[in-house]
């Protein structure tokens, strides 16, 4: 498989939709961009591309204590404070066919989201911020099942993404946790791969050409790739899907499947476009 390598990094752009994703003109002139629509609906359409109804299961959130620190309360309590553990388990999952033409891929998704965190809190205060949450462990895992229809070869494939912290493990924690926004994956059949690479956002530019720095990493989108270089990249921002030109039909097929399942998600929503 023929893919066109590009470096450099991607820009963000202010205008009528406040941010918009630029990809470098070396990787524009050899790649076809689709805009998304329906992305926070129940039926996406791109180009040539169409998505059933997405239906989706329940979703389903475990708000919750942790374990207990009574023998250190104990001594907090004697200066004014408490210190409690909180655990935050959401689930989701979601199912859909994309068609093209002769060919359909099914897909089945599922996210899983878990944050515990440590309170200490005032136990004689009456004020809005007489308590501290402090997370001590992220997890966010998102896995998909395409079958692909109508194409030959080995179509079933596995798509992993996950977002991991932990606070014992960080070599350099801060007294405010801070969760990187992106999460990076595979998708495979056990033969082929695609990487599934996070694009941080960290310039702006306004519609003048002023250029400034963005005040924190936010998620612009994500990288598909192969060991020879970049192959699409799916636009969170603006909601668009950029495909490199010499990509054989099943690939395009599959990285819309990856696309639509990434704009489908709902604990991690991060489109903004239409």
């Amino acid at each position: 498989m023929k893919i066109f390598v590009f470096l450099g990094s991607l820009l963000l752009l202010s205008c009528s939709n406040p941010f918009k994703l630029a990809v470098p003109n070396a990787f524009k002139e050899q790649a076809t961009e689709l805009h998304v629509m329906g992305t926070k609906k129940r039926q996406m359409k791109f180009g040539d591309f169409n998505t059933s109804k997405i239906r989706r299961g329940k979703q389903v959130s475990y708000p919750g204590w942790g374990r207990g620190f009574d023998m250190e309360n104990l001594l907090l309590n004697f200066v004014g404070l408490q210190k409690t553990e909180l655990v935050y388990n959401e689930k989701a999952s979601f199912r859909y066919s994309l068609s093209h033409g002769a060919t359909t891929a099914e897909v089945m998704g599922k996210e899983k989201e878990v944050t515990r965190s440590i309170e200490y809190k005032l136990k004689n205060s009456r004020s809005l911020f007489n308590s501290y949450e402090q997370t001590q462990e992220y997890k966010y895992i998102f896995s998909a099942l395409i079958n692909l229809n109508g194409v030959p070869g080995n179509n079933t494939w596995e798509l992993l993404m996950t977002n991991l912290y932990e606070r014992e493990k960080d070599p350099n924690p801060k007294i405010l946790t801070i969760i990187k926004p992106g999460d990076n994956g595979i998708v495979t059949n056990g033969r082929d791969s695609f990487f599934i690479k996070t694009v941080i956002l960290r310039e702006t530019e306004t519609a003048s050409g002023k250029k400034g720095k963005f005040p924190f990493d936010m998620l612009g989108g994500y990288e598909v790739r192969t060991t020879d270089g970049v192959a699409a990249i799916i636009d969170v921002v603006g909601s668009n899907i950029w495909f490199y030109n010499e990509l054989q039909s099943t690939d395009r097929l599959l990285i819309s499947a990856i696309g639509t399942a990434i704009f489908a998600r709902r604990l991690k929503d991060v489109t903004w476009g239409r």
